[in-house]
């Protein structure tokens, strides 16, 4: 954080937001929609992302025969969205959209290179892709090309701040876990990491290696994979670990796990944290049982 006037905000970057996670979607379709369909001519998976742990479960239990005698490994990032440099995040969003639109020129022939493409909103608010000529861009005042998307998330990047203690502070490292386009920024930096790793093993003639990959699967922070290699720390270029080891070691301050005058916990979250407890401590003795 870098202290700035002290002044307090007068704006919000709520509604942006809001716009922000709509285009993301709708780019992240098009991606997914991409590497669906290179996974089904070559077998290989680069895009890693789930919506869910069920969309895991039911995955696993589609292709149980495949996974037999595979070692299941995980891993994590215990600082991902405190320590995500923006330039990295911003350099992924690129990547993003330029796959996507190279995606869109292949799939039909008449989007040539004089075209521009770009996402436009529908009466009912949602972006959808678009491919127009380029001397009729005045005409689609609504259409939010490469320039104007680049701009719009930069701006949700690197233009956060917090009002704290009568200072106005800018995060300048990282991304704030309360924002809804967080999660999106997080899952496309590892998508650009992830897609470049799998291209990697296929420049070096590793076909079984990245085809391996297929049953590898991401939520933010967190990595599983069947039988597959993954990037390493290098590879991200953040700190990440394979071992169950409690994340509050890395912090600098202690941790009371449990609510009472002392605790950091809010008072008002004592009986929801006291319920999960106990619903924990009965599902551990029916899983022991």
């Amino acid at each position: 954080m870098t202290r700035e006037r002290k002044t307090k905000p007068r704006s919000s970057l709520t509604e942006a937001s809001k716009e922000g996670v709509k285009i993301l979607r709708a780019l992240i379709d098009i991606l997914r929609e991409r590497e669906e369909t290179e996974y089904k001519a070559t077998g290989v998976r680069k895009w890693w992302t789930v919506e869910s742990i069920e969309e895991v479960a039911l995955n696993v239990k589609a292709n149980e025969d495949k996974l037999i005698g595979l070692k299941m490994r995980t891993a994590d990032f215990t600082t991902m969205y405190t320590k995500l440099p923006h330039q990295k995040i911003i350099d992924a969003i690129v990547v993003a959209w330029d796959r996507a639109v190279e995606y869109k020129r292949r799939e039909s022939k008449q989007h040539a290179h004089e075209k521009e493409l770009g996402f436009v909103i529908d009466q009912e608010g949602e972006y959808h892709f678009q491919v127009i000529d380029r001397d009729n861009t005045n005409d689609s005042p609504n259409l939010i090309t490469r320039s104007t998307f680049l701009e719009l998330m930069t701006v949700l990047i690197t233009d956060n701040h917090i009002w704290n203690g009568g200072d106005l502070k800018r995060q300048v490292i990282g991304i704030p876990m309360g924002s809804p386009v967080s999660p999106h920024f997080a899952n496309l930096f590892r998508y650009a990491v992830e897609a470049k790793f799998v291209e990697e093993l296929l420049a070096s003639g590793k076909l079984k290696e990245a085809q391996a990959c297929a049953h590898t699967y991401a939520y933010i922070d967190d990595l599983c994979t069947f039988g597959g290699p993954l990037p390493s720390e290098q590879h991200y270029g953040i700190p990440m670990t394979g071992d169950p080891e409690p994340r509050e070691e890395e912090w600098d301050f202690n941790v009371i796990k449990y609510p009472h005058a002392s605790s950091n916990i809010p008072w008002n979250q004592g009986a929801a944290v006291f319920k999960g407890q106990l619903i924990r401590t009965t599902d551990t003795k029916r899983t022991s049982a």
